[in-house]
């Protein structure tokens, strides 16, 4: 990830893009945090699709959860991937696939997608999201970004606000930030609220142009 955050700053930095608005799902969304931090890059804003400050809590329901706690999960799971092949990588895909999309017909996709994954790299970018939590520099956020959080995998409005209350314990002391939850579309919110995202990318876009 420091690879990717580094390559991207001096993309930033050769283009001129001094009013930018980053967009990330995921993994993408912590390093859209991360760069809305980053003090060399002049954004106008971020969105950070379904992407935490720090993913940790979304496994142990728990936002006392630290980096710490998950330091040798996120060290056995490294391993794990690095010494998968492309069969296994979509194996292990399959096994959580239902949680993160709603439409079956997309299964495959993500599956082929998963089998033409680099075990390296996979690796490397789940560690890293495991491992890093930006949730005391939140602080620090001086640039509207946008949090989407997609909670569709839950059951149960009592769930929703669960998921709900995760998400914003993370975003308490950023001021600029804020969230907006879906609760009808899981992980892939490309896939299963689409239009709805791409309204609430415009919208977003518009106001912080």
């Amino acid at each position: 990830m420091d690879s990717i955050n580094k390559e991207l700053e001096l993309y930033v930095k050769n283009n001129q893009l001094n009013h930018a608005i980053f967009i990330g799902h995921s993994m993408e969304g912590l390093m859209v945090f991360n760069f809305s931090l980053n003090k060399n890059i002049k954004l106008t804003g971020a969105i950070s699709v379904d992407g935490l400050p720090f993913i940790g809590p979304i496994f142990t329901r728990n936002n006392a959860t630290t980096s710490h706690d998950l330091k040798s999960q996120a060290t056995a799971v490294k391993a794990m991937y690095q010494q998968a092949d492309s069969a296994q990588l979509a194996a292990m895909t399959k096994q959580g696939i239902m949680i993160q999309k709603n439409q079956k017909s997309r299964y495959q996709d993500i599956l082929d997608m998963e089998k033409l994954s680099d075990p390296t790299t996979a690796a490397s970018a789940i560690y890293s999201v495991m491992t890093t939590d930006l949730r005391p520099q939140m602080i620090d956020l001086n640039k509207p970004v946008l949090l989407i959080g997609a909670s569709g995998g839950f059951a149960g409005q009592s769930q929703h606000q669960a998921a709900q209350a995760l998400y914003l314990d993370q975003m308490k002391t950023a001021y600029k930030a804020s969230l907006l939850m879906n609760t009808r579309g899981r992980y892939f919110l490309i896939w299963d609220q689409i239009d709805w995202l791409i309204a609430t990318i415009k919208q977003f876009t518009g106001a912080n142009q």
